[in-house]
């Protein structure tokens, strides 16, 4: 379904809407994949229809698959991929993969097309009614969407710094590490070789089905256990069908971007980490250890192996992601700065932005993460009660 058409300067833009209306755009949209310059995983057609299937299959009360479309001549030069997300009364205007994408953006063919598209999208949601508000978190400071929606009036919420390490400076990872701080690769070789002395270790990265499957599964399964034990709670978690985005079948083609990678020692499982390469890039997406050896930093050890595999793999960067934890930090002082942005869209939307968004929800936040652990839980329990 296309929903209003609108021609911002050159560029002639559209609304679709619906699963089978992005299925169409496949082949414009692979196409358009790395123009923008930004790392764009979270925008591919794999990922995105991965999430959207998922989504509109455990939801689709709530939520709906949508691209903004911007063509020049006839031809597809930029494309955005959104979501339409509907609560407590309201409908926004959100990233196609939220909770669960981790850098927002668009695709374009340049500069100018991709501000247009944005430009228009808002013009026609808001002329259309289709969203009260538009809110999308992580986008990358500077780049095209950052700079249309802060035209736009977006208000920034918040801002994270996500690390990444690019490559192509270094001739060799023994390279990278010679331009890193010195007692810090000291303190990384010292916990090597208290691992090298409690027996066999072995880091490795799968990309077969089977293989990453086994690694993702007890990635996430560690993951959980740190979130329940430090009484932590995570968006993405508390929505259904993470793991089946994460590792089920892919009929988008998001299979063959996994990759499964995890630290062995005698055999077991000590740490893992399930993540993407795409467009020559790694994203570390998500990971977890065996925290019965938490005293061998099991952890911090494999990430630096994570990077090691990347490189060898030939990618040209890894994307670390969120949080800018010291144990990615030491390996580069490249960030990206992430901020959230939101416009209110309808009366009903400013309402909203200023009574929960920009008022009771953070002071919620502050008080939440002052509690104690076990209250954590507590509340976490409860919430997940309420959502099923």
């Amino acid at each position: 379904m296309k929903v209003g058409a609108l021609v911002r300067g050159a560029l002639a833009v559209e609304v679709v809407r619906g699963l089978p209306a992005l299925a169409d755009l496949r082949d414009a949209w692979i196409a358009l994949e790395g123009c923008s310059g930004d790392p764009d995983f979270f925008q591919s057609f794999a990922w995105s229809m991965q999430v959207a299937e998922a989504r509109v299959r455990s939801d689709a009360q709530r939520y709906e698959p949508a691209a903004a479309v911007g063509r020049r001549h006839g031809e597809i030069v930029a494309l955005w991929p959104l979501a339409l997300i509907r609560s407590a009364g309201q409908t926004e205007l959100r990233c196609i993969d939220d909770p669960f994408g981790q850098l927002a953006g668009l695709l374009a063919a340049d500069q100018t097309a991709g501000e247009e598209l944005v430009t228009g999208t808002l013009r026609i949601a808001q002329a259309t009614r289709m969203a009260d508000a538009a809110s999308f978190e992580r986008v990358i400071e500077g780049s095209t969407l950052s700079r249309a929606l802060l035209t736009a009036g977006a208000r920034p919420r918040g801002v994270v710094d996500a690390p990444f390490v690019t490559f192509g400076a270094f001739e060799s990872f023994e390279a990278l590490k010679a331009s890193r701080n010195k007692k810090s690769m000291r303190n990384m070789r010292n916990s090597i070789h208290r691992l090298d002395r409690a027996g066999h270790v072995e880091s490795v990265m799968v990309r077969d089905a089977a293989g990453v499957l086994a690694i993702g599964r007890t990635t996430l399964a560690n993951r959980e256990q740190w979130l329940s034990a430090t009484g932590r709670t995570a968006p993405a978690f508390r929505v259904a069908g993470f793991a089946d985005i994460l590792l089920g079948e892919s009929h988008w083609g998001l299979a063959e971007k996994r990759a499964g990678l995890e630290l062995r020692l005698n055999g077991a499982s000590l740490a893992q980490q399930l993540g993407f390469i795409h467009a020559n890039r790694y994203y570390a997406y998500v990971s977890g250890m065996d925290w019965a050896h938490e005293a061998l930093r099991p952890g911090a050890v494999h990430f630096g192996l994570v990077l090691e595999a990347a490189m060898a793999a030939g990618c040209s960067a890894a994307e670390m992601l969120t949080p800018a934890s010291d144990y990615k930090m030491m390996w580069t002082d490249q960030v990206h700065r992430l901020s959230d942005l939101a416009l209110p869209l309808s009366k009903a939307g400013r309402v909203k932005q200023t009574l929960w968004d920009d008022g009771l929800r953070p002071a919620l936040k502050t008080v939440y993460h002052a509690m104690p652990a076990p209250l954590r839980r507590a509340v976490n329990g409860l919430a997940h009660v309420a959502r099923a």
